[in-house]
């Protein structure tokens, strides 16, 4: 916990590496960009009904309203809606998301507290690199014993970020991240249901309680990561002989942060990209296609648990879904996880056309997954096969997306999102997008970033 306060306490924008500064701008957008897209998904629908129907007012903003309430229900119903898609970014280190629950809980307390752009920008990185530290540590046991690692390490890795914006001291700040420890929960059985993107949620507001309770001389065990504690609990195996360097370099810088191209999955983005290749090289169609094997690295299919999906948030986490989805129709966007697209007739009869394979072997870290190649092997009508290895997903490390292709996401969503509200219809949000868009990039010259997000009310809704 000591060096865990002492780097928290001892960061400052100045001091960041100037790729750990944009990667937290652009995070910005887009975990902002995602939760407005999925804002009137069925999750966080009927979760702003149900807990936030006449919630008095306060000084947060609910991103899709006009609405302003208090920091933890802004969180819980912001964070819920940024991963209602499965849109936003993952660390494949440690198999998580974590702009969305830091994020969440970060943005609320900074218009809470009236923070400045390099305030904020300072406690994201210190937050993910403290949620992707404990991980490491955690190791991939974690998620595979069935865990959800967004949220067992988003809730402590966002209470970090929130206690650096308030500048607590030695004593708080420990209690604050012990008490977000107890905090934290988040099953894997839940994927594919309107309660996984309640994690991201829950950790938000989690992390904003312990912080606010901690200020408050809120007490709990300092020493939380210490013998039969949080890595015991959540990992079984406790901390000893595994010292953790944090920001030496931060690991999102070393290990990668992937923004995701496809709103679905992460472990299913290199098998879609295989497909869509094949496709369009060799002019494939699903009609013409007898089997696809797929061979994928030992573990990799974890979290693909949903063989014959029914609904869109079943398909998110199908490999077979995805796969016959690309064959059919040559791209994989937004309205691909509609319940009406994934109930095809023709679709779901060539679910058993796919095929998945996993390598043998053991993995300790998230990591050795991203860094295995996967396999794509298409078999059409006479036998003949057409394969293709894919290295890198499109927006991970070692493929990043373009500042373009960023902008881009970021103007899709914010349409998608209009769309569904039949507002500004008739009227290109193109400039607006690139407006805020390029306003994001330089929040660090904002006084108060809470004025970035009143002029994304005023334009967009």
């Amino acid at each position: 916990m000591r060096d865990l306060t002492r780097f928290a306490r001892g960061a400052s924008y100045e001091r960041l590496p100037q790729e750990m500064k944009k990667l937290s701008k652009y995070a910005v957008l887009d975990v902002v960009g995602v939760a407005l897209a999925g804002w009137h998904e069925p999750a966080p629908t009927i979760l702003r009904r149900t807990l936030l129907e006449g919630a008095p007012d306060g000084k947060a903003s609910l991103w899709g309203e006009k609405r302003r309430v208090a920091p933890n229900q802004a969180a819980l119903a912001n964070g819920t809606a940024s991963h209602a898609l499965d849109y936003d970014d993952v660390a494949p280190s440690v198999l998580t998301h974590p702009s969305a629950p830091v994020l969440a809980a970060l943005i609320p307390m900074a218009e809470e507290l009236g923070s400045s752009g390099k305030e904020v920008m300072t406690a994201y990185a210190v937050g993910t690199e403290v949620m992707s530290r404990i991980g490491i540590v955690l190791g991939y046991r974690h998620y595979d014993i069935g865990w959800h690692a967004t949220d067992t390490l988003g809730t402590v890795g966002a209470a970090v970020a929130c206690g650096h914006l308030m500048d607590l001291d030695g004593r708080p700040f420990a209690n604050a991240v012990a008490i977000s420890g107890s905090l934290a929960g988040g099953l894997r059985k839940n994927f594919g249901t309107m309660t996984k993107p309640l994690h991201v949620g829950m950790a938000a507001s989690h992390a904003i309680e312990a912080v606010m309770l901690a200020s408050e001389g809120f007490t709990a065990d300092e020493d939380i990561f210490g013998d039969n504690g949080y890595f015991t609990a959540f990992g079984g195996a406790a901390m000893k002989g595994r010292p953790v360097k944090f920001g030496r370099p931060f690991d999102l810088l070393a290990s990668g942060l992937s923004v995701k191209k496809f709103p679905c999955c992460y472990a299913t983005h290199r098998l879609i990209k295989g497909v869509l290749d094949l496709r369009e090289k060799h002019s494939l169609s699903l009609a013409g296609v007898n089997r696809v094997v797929c061979e994928l690295p030992p573990r990799a299919a974890l979290p693909l648990i949903h063989h014959r999906p029914k609904t869109g948030l079943q398909a998110k986490f199908s490999a077979e879904y995805t796969v016959i989805a690309s064959l059919a129709d040559g791209i994989i966007n937004l309205r691909s996880f509609d319940d009406s697209e994934v109930n095809r007739p023709e679709i779901q009869r060539a679910l058993e056309k796919v095929e998945i394979k996993e390598r043998r072997g053991s993995v300790e870290q998230g990591l050795e997954i991203e860094e295995e190649p996967i396999t794509v092997t298409i078999e059409i009508e006479g036998g003949k096969r057409y394969q293709t290895v894919v290295r890198y997903a499109p927006g991970s490390k070692n493929n990043p997306l373009t500042e373009e292709e960023r902008l881009q996401k970021w103007t899709d969503c914010v349409n998608y999102f209009c769309r569904r509200m039949h507002k500004h219809e008739g009227r290109s949000l193109s400039a607006d997008s690139r407006e805020l868009f390029d306003k994001m990039l330089a929040i660090h010259s904002y006084p108060k970033f809470s004025d970035w997000m009143v002029e994304f009310t005023e334009k967009l809704l």
